[in-house]
């Protein structure tokens, strides 16, 4: 019930669910009970992107399924821990590697449930490399053997995954090729934005009103971005979801940038460097503060762009060692479990 509520657009309805059943399970469950629960915690923190919590909770859930040979568990909680950690480290060769494993111990058993999951986050990770022609194969894999009973791939999450990964394909595309698959991206995320519509889905609302913005924004309408990114944020916000209102602030900065908006951007970058130092480890607090600077440049407020680009190379430096560290622990941690033997 918690996973399906949080696929189905309440993320913070869907953790509360998640979080109480694990409290009850702790209180007076069994063990298969209290690793169940502790697998779906996981999984609804990541939907919520509370992806550090998703990662301690995720290994936590690994070992207690080891400790009960629970092979299914294990790979599940293993993929929460993939997909998780490499989004927020954006560590995503190595979390390609890791889902290679749980790929190869899903297949073995031949589940269907799991091989989804990792398609679908494979899919977003090579993506995000660029590696655009394998990320499709994998969305299609999703797509084609899609079942309507599977509460953690819906076509609300993959349609919409699938339409950001042609946008990032349209800014990296030539001249000749941007508009086409500009056009591809815009008709996943009308399509993937009636349906949650029609669903109720807040959450995949949110995903494809910042898709739409990204379009416009490739375009260069900034009005109609603006506009766009202005719904998602208001989504966002109502959801708590901290990691994308983030992200919608930045983008729609950019976007008041690019309107000449100048003061209006830096109060919106502003406003996402005071939400993402909230939030340790991330990038998200030195890309703000790096357009903060831009914005401060083009008001000429020159000193304090100069000191604002000083916080920018800080907090980057400050999130590198941050996710070195952990990438070298996540490293050991993937080399010494079983999967690493696959």
């Amino acid at each position: 019930m918690a996973i399906r509520t949080a696929r189905s657009g309440d993320t913070p309805a869907g953790l509360k669910l998640a979080q109480r059943a694990w409290k009850d399970a702790r209180n007076g469950g069994g063990a298969e009970l209290q690793l169940y629960a502790l697998n779906t915690l996981a999984n609804c923190q990541a939907i919520h992107n509370d992806y550090i919590e998703a990662v301690a909770s995720a290994i936590d859930a690994y070992e207690m399924a080891l400790r009960q040979s629970d092979e299914v568990a294990q790979i599940f909680a293993l993929i929460t821990l993939a997909g998780a950690s490499g989004f927020t480290l954006e560590t995503y060769d190595e979390t390609l590697v890791a889902l290679g494993h749980c790929r190869r111990r899903a297949e073995k058993i031949d589940d269907s449930y799991l091989l989804r999951r990792i398609g679908n986050i494979c899919g977003v990770m090579l993506g995000n490399l660029g590696r655009f022609d394998e990320a499709e194969r994998e969305f299609e894999w999703v797509e084609a053997h899609a079942d309507e009973t599977d509460v953690n791939t819906p076509p609300t999450l993959v349609g919409g995954n699938r339409a950001h990964c042609a946008i990032k394909r349209a800014r990296a595309a030539a001249d000749g090729e941007r508009e086409r698959w500009l056009a591809i991206a815009e008709q996943r995320t009308e399509q993937t934005l009636a349906l949650a519509r029609a669903r109720g889905n807040r959450d995949a609302e949110s995903r494809m009103m910042f898709n739409r913005g990204e379009i416009c924004s490739v375009r260069g309408d900034w009005p109609a971005a603006i506009a766009a990114f202005g719904e998602a944020l208001a989504l966002a916000r109502s959801l708590k979801q901290r990691i994308r209102v983030i992200d919608v602030l930045v983008e729609l900065g950019r976007m008041r940038m690019g309107a000449g908006q100048w003061q209006e951007a830096l109060d919106t970058f502003g406003a996402a460097f005071a939400e993402a130092d909230t939030m340790r480890p991330t990038i998200r607090a030195a890309q703000a503060a790096e357009y903060q600077a831009d914005a401060l440049q083009a008001l000429a407020r020159l000193d304090e762009a100069q000191h604002q680009r000083a916080i920018a190379e800080r907090e980057r430096k400050q999130f590198e060692r941050e996710r070195d560290h952990v990438r070298q622990a996540l490293q050991a941690f993937w080399r010494d479990h079983p999967a690493g033997n696959a």
